[in-house]
């Protein structure tokens, strides 16, 4: 255990970030840096970071340990607060050399609320500490909201932040629907408004509403046992502890996937059930119902219970009872070398010898060969608008089951945050922020809808996290005030 004292500003939610399991963590990988002592870098790495996360390593985080504190001399942390996904905490960040602003990110690992996945982090231009300049903290009209939030758009875009479609709506009139960056660099081809982007895990809004759909056709229950609905699953005794709504919730228990031997040979995970076997033997992370960890196999596991009670393939039940009844004619999860037209290519950043500051690397080697259940399929910011409006207007479910799906059900570890199904329930200034967001290496997006005012925000990108969903955040947010 590393016991230091580190100086942060004392506001009320900084406070309460630092009694939280990522938040003392976060504090700790402070410190820890901050030591420029090599030893102790180890000793953090090997005690504190998932290194059965994706591409963690020991030498090459010791390397990136080394290179940020020879970057920036150690840092003093100024803020901390939530992220933008599930168990994420932002820090800003001064560095010892130069005063440099620094944003920070990290996020615990899904396996143990005792290790991070590690961190990235990216200057802030200018010096300061916010990458734009502050939002406006009252109302305004119309035109002057569409373009604030054009004015930030284009500031994360000139400094290489941002990459993407933004679409803004009021019920059924699109605002602002703009393309900033390139969906291909290597070719010169720059994102439009058609433009099809990886969703990430923005996928489990449509596995949720699949579901609500078969127990609003009395096929199943929210309560009903894993056993009961999906009686082939291979792990009986887990089977009978976990309920639909806890899947649903993400607090089964189950966890994760995204391991080394799934990476090693991801040609072998394309049907839902191949999954399997990459998680069915797991101990679960606690007694279902009794907490809450971020799962992507229990949204495996919902696909296959579609498939299961439907008879129909997931891939073809989401497009025949979701995509085409919302005229969502450009969304679909694609096969890795399909030649698919106007998709666009992810990118991630590399800081390496030689290049300077950084350079785009394609983020082709991390993806899955077909998207799933728990996401990796692609849309477009049009699609996701349509999907939005027949969810609203419901069109895809009957008042009651629609909001029994959006509203928030169980503590997600975030402020002012509850999850429903498939979907996440921010209250901010007193209106409701509903939606999801996804993310991965060279993938990141976001969709919300903010019911009281009938805003929908839907930021789309080709660039690593948080570049999409941060924006969509602070736009939504924004929204809450109009």
């Amino acid at each position: 255990m590393f016991l230091f004292f580190i100086c942060l500003r004392q506001t009320g939610y900084t406070q309460e970030m630092k009694a939280t399991p990522v938040g003392k963590l976060a504090l700790n990988l402070i410190i820890v840096i901050n030591s420029g002592n090599k030893a102790d870098w180890d000793q953090f790495i090997h005690t504190s970071i998932d290194l059965n996360a994706r591409d963690n390593n020991p030498e090459d985080l010791l390397k990136k340990f080394a290179d940020f504190y020879e970057l920036t001399g150690g840092v003093e942390i100024t803020s901390m607060e939530s992220g933008r996904a599930p168990d994420e905490a932002k820090l800003l960040v001064k560095s010892h050399k130069k005063n440099q602003s620094i944003e920070m990110f990290t996020r615990l690992s899904r396996e143990s609320d005792e290790k991070i996945i590690g961190f990235i982090f990216r200057l802030l231009s200018g010096g300061t500490e916010n990458p734009v300049s502050a939002w406006p903290q009252h109302s305004l009209p119309e035109a002057e909201i569409i373009q604030e939030i054009k004015n930030h758009a284009e500031k994360a875009f000139r400094d290489d932040r941002y990459s993407g479609v933004i679409l803004i709506a009021k019920k059924d009139r699109v605002l602002l629907n703009t393309a900033y960056g390139m969906a291909n660099k290597e070719k010169e081809i720059p994102n439009n408004t058609e433009t099809k982007f990886n969703l990430g895990s923005m996928n489990k809004m449509f596995t949720s509403v699949a579901i609500a759909q078969l127990v609003q056709a009395g096929k199943i229950s929210f309560d009903d046992p894993l056993l009961k609905v999906f009686p082939d699953y291979p792990n009986p005794e887990i089977a009978k502890k976990i309920t639909v709504q806890e899947l649903l919730t993400h607090s089964s228990g189950l966890g994760d996937f995204f391991k080394p031997v799934f990476f090693e040979h991801p040609e072998n995970y394309v049907e839902l059930s191949s999954y399997l076997p990459l998680f069915e033997n797991d101990t679960l992370l606690f007694e279902p119902g009794k907490g809450w960890s971020y799962s992507n196999a229990g949204y495996i596991v919902l696909g296959l219970i579609v498939e299961k009670i439907s008879g129909e393939n997931y891939f073809d039940y989401v497009r025949k009872h979701i995509f085409i009844p919302s005229g969502m004619t450009h969304t679909d999860s694609y096969m890795k070398n399909d030649m698919i037209p106007n998709l666009a290519s992810g990118y991630t950043f590399s800081e390496a010898e030689g290049k300077s500051p950084k350079f785009p690397v394609l983020n082709t080697t991390a993806l899955p060969v077909k998207g799933s259940s728990a996401g990796g399929g692609y849309s477009t910011t049009g699609d996701l608008l349509r999907f939005s409006q027949s969810l609203l207007n419901n069109q895809l479910l009957h008042p009651e089951y629609t909001k029994i799906t959006m509203t928030g059900k169980v503590d997600d570890h975030h402020k002012n945050s509850k999850y429903a199904y498939g979907f996440m329930d921010i209250t901010i200034n007193g209106k409701h922020i509903i939606g999801h967001n996804g993310g991965a290496p060279g993938i990141n997006g976001a969709l919300y809808m903010l019911p009281a005012n009938e805003y929908i925000v839907i930021v789309l990108g080709n660039y690593s996290p948080p570049a999409a969903a941060e924006l969509a955040m602070d736009i939504s947010q924004f929204l809450t005030l109009q």
